[in-house]
């Protein structure tokens, strides 16, 4: 049954949108493989070893996004399409072509919600610098208009300066370390708050004394952060015990927004945070450039928080009462709103801006099957205060596909958007009312079943979420991904569900490594070549800057994007320079310097390198081994013996080894040996480089023969100088090697005499 022939008016002078089939994003798509329920990860030798320090595991703390189109006919492709549209953040529309950008949208059958994934952290938006230049623009024309002086007037100026962006390329390694130093913590001090108690204030100022001195301690951020809002909170609001006060009375104003700065410069600070960061700086907002200032860290907390239904309301209604106000819909406070402020916010905040805003938000968070109908009934009441008494058949046919679209999406609120529907059905298509119900219902009928086999856990983590239990909470997350992985009963919607799913759980407990990791390899075995695997991680190590798994993962897959080296240099920068080493320690460092300088060997042996290439990975290799060597000793003191794994070294004779420098490659040995000789492990290696080396001269001889002479005496050596070893931690491994290498390499006479050493 065709349902569009069936919504659209019959008196449609307009001709049909075009099929599906002539749309690229909406044939056929590959179904996402399953993932196999994996084993857990564990800890390197290192760990084992040495005592590290972790940072507290939260007990565990949303993404966005599909529909259906014929059931069988997706694209996974359509994911990465959103993902460069919401990485150029090209949304914001301008009033003349609003109307263009709501029409192609039109064909229901092409339509898929996509996942919005957006790439990197901005200080200022483009959109947010483009309002500015409009608010400043119009402020120009007020202050002539109105004759007011300079002085009077208040400013928008662009929250970035017109400096030309700093390059990699461009800095030393200090100036780099500089320009990417994190905000500074609030300067201890005696602190004063007549909103808090005796308790809490000096709890504050043992956090900011300590913070002072351990700037990377995740949990006393977020324990300051929350003491400084709580304070604000009774200022402003009053207690039994505090009078309402003016907000910017508040005496530890510039405390708590520095200490939410210096969060924010080193983690993601979370829904929560941005939550309250938000609220508190609109409270504050008295001027257009401050409410600007609002709707930038709006744009910041969805860009670091995509899927979060709570922020892009807050964003959504922020807009919206700012329309509303400068446009005279809503009484504002005179006290607070000037003419001038109302003309400019009447430039910025446009209705189209704000239109655009929830438009934005439904994109983002219409696979959040749990919530997401918070966003779409408040764009849907929006849109239908707009619908006119008597639409055009262009209008009704947009509003049929704003509706067939979002019930062909699984959502907890689908009874309610039927129901709002089929007034608007019965209204404009009398006649064709039933059948367009029984189409409607068709078509849905993929969706509703996947939120009734969902249903039982989403009900679990509601309860969970509701009794504020945390750890049942997480154990409810838990569960529920466990039982979407091993789900057999696919469905066009696996993809973007359970990537909701994850984001969903990790909006609540953002610090679990694992499920960082699961994400990306899930959409990495869905799509290898996928942009976004790369915005995952990079918004992984912001949410876990102390974890080198996630960090040497970004390194790699900068590296398989193929981004320039300065780019993958920043990141390994970036790596080094966010407290891995104070918060994750030695083990998480070392895992970004093995996966840097792996970068730094393969880049050099590439097909299309240079003797610079090689020069750069030689020098940046044993830089690399020095500063592990000066970390190790920093954390554990002169006793550090190095990485019982060697890995770093292993990567370094690799390349010695390509660039046929192997007397280079034995000295790396011969430096080892002072500190891993009771290590099997190290012996072993060493040998099968030898013979590797042996077999290369060999191969290379025009002549083969065999005589006491060619045989492979330096690797015979290493083991001899093994089995030497008083302390040895695994002689049965170099035992099971020696009468297998004289057999295979050495005489006769020789063999025998290894075969009785054996013995003894």
């Amino acid at each position: 049954m065709d349902i569009n022939a069936l919504l659209s008016p019959s008196e449609s002078p307009a001709k049909p949108q075009a099929s599906t089939q002539s749309n690229p994003a909406a044939t056929a798509r590959p179904r996402a493989q399953p993932r196999p329920a994996g084993g857990r990860r564990t800890a390197s030798g290192l760990s084992n070893e040495i005592s590290m320090t972790s940072p507290p595991p939260e007990p565990p703390r949303s993404a966005p996004v599909p529909g259906q189109d014929s059931v069988n006919h997706y694209q996974r492709n359509a994911y990465v399409s959103a993902y460069n549209g919401a990485q150029d953040m090209r949304n914001f529309r301008s009033n003349h072509d609003a109307s263009d950008v709501r029409a192609s949208h039109a064909t229901p059958q092409a339509y898929r919600p996509q996942l919005q994934y957006v790439s990197g952290r901005h200080s200022s938006t483009p959109q947010m610098e483009t309002l500015a230049d409009l608010a400043s623009m119009q402020h120009h024309q007020l202050q002539r208009q109105h004759s007011l002086v300079d002085s009077q007037l208040p400013s928008i100026n662009r929250r970035t300066s017109f400096a030309p962006p700093l390059t990699r390329s461009a800095l030393s390694s200090t100036q780099v370390a500089m320009a990417e130093a994190p905000a500074q913590t609030p300067e201890p001090r005696a602190i004063t708050a007549a909103s808090l108690t005796e308790q809490e204030i000096q709890t504050i100022t043992e956090l900011v004394k300590y913070l002072a001195e351990n700037s990377y301690a995740y949990d006393s951020h977020v324990q300051l952060i929350n003491l400084f809002h709580k304070g604000f909170v009774a200022h402003v609001y009053g207690t039994s015990n505090v009078p309402i006060n003016d907000p910017r009375d508040y005496t530890l104003l510039s405390d708590m927004r520095q200490a939410r700065e210096a969060m924010d410069s080193r983690f993601a600070v979370g829904e929560d945070i941005w939550k309250d960061w938000i609220n508190d700086e609109a409270i504050l907002a008295r001027q257009s450039e401050e409410r600007v200032a609002v709707m930038d860290l709006c744009q910041k907390a969805v860009q670091e928080e995509p899927t979060s239904v709570t922020l892009w309301s807050i964003y959504g209604e922020w807009v919206m009462q700012t329309y509303s106000i400068a446009n005279g819909f809503t009484e504002g406070d005179p006290n607070i709103w000037t003419d001038i402020d109302k003309e400019i916010c009447k430039e910025v905040f446009s209705r189209d801006i704000c239109l655009s805003v929830w438009e934005r938000a439904i994109e983002a968070t219409a696979w959040r099957m749990d919530e997401s109908h918070r966003i779409w009934d408040r764009y849907i009441d929006l849109v239908l205060q707009e619908f006119p008494g008597n639409p055009s058949p262009q209008a009704i046919e947009h509003i049929n596909n704003i509706f067939m679209r979002r019930l062909r999406t699984p959502h907890a609120n689908w009874s309610e958007t039927s129901a709002k529907f089929w007034p608007i059905v019965s209204k404009f298509n009398a006649n064709n009312w039933e059948e367009i119900m029984a189409a409607t219902n068709e078509m849905a009928a993929p969706a509703k079943q996947q939120f009734a086999l969902r249903e039982s856990h989403e009900q679990n983590l509601q309860r969970a979420a509701e009794s504020g239990d945390k750890i049942a909470l997480y154990n409810a997350f838990a569960e529920y991904l466990v039982w979407d992985r091993k789900n057999k009963r696919r469905s066009p919607f696996d993809f973007e569900l359970r990537c909701s799913l994850y984001e969903r759980a990790l909006l609540r407990f953002p610090t679990v490594i694992e499920w960082w990791l699961d994400l990306a390899d899930f959409v990495l075995k869905t799509n290898s070549h996928s942009p976004i695997i790369l915005t995952i991680l990079e918004r992984a190590t912001r949410h876990c800057p102390w974890s080198g798994d996630l960090w040497s993962r970004r390194v790699l897959r900068a590296e398989v994007d193929k981004l320039p080296y300065d780019e993958v240099e920043q990141v390994k920068h970036k790596a080094t320079n966010s407290g891995l080493l104070d918060i994750g320690g030695m083990e998480e460092v070392l895992k970004v310097y093995a996966s840097w300088c792996g970068y730094l060997r393969r880049r050099a042996f590439a097909p299309d390198n240079t003797d610079d290439e090689i020069d750069m990975a030689d020098m940046g290799i044993t830089g690399t081994l020095e500063d592990a060597s000066v970390a190790g000793k920093k954390t554990y003191g002169s006793d550090y013996k190095g990485d019982p794994l060697f890995r770093l070294e292993k990567i370094h004779v690799k390349f010695l080894l390509e660039a046929r420098r192997y007397q280079d490659a034995r000295m790396v040995f011969e430096r080892l040996r002072t500190t891993h000789s009771a290590s099997a492990d190290f012996w072993l290696f060493w040998y099968h480089i030898e013979i590797m080396v042996w077999a290369h001269e060999r191969m290379s001889e025009p002549v083969r023969i065999e005589t006491p002479e060619t045989a492979p005496h330096s690797a015979t050596s290493v083991l001899r100088e093994a089995l030497q070893q008083r302390n040895l931690d695994w002689p049965e491994k170099i035992l099971e090697v020696w009468p297998d290498h004289f057999s295979q390499h050495e005489s006769p006479e020789a063999l025998q005499e290894a075969q009785a050493d054996a013995r003894t």
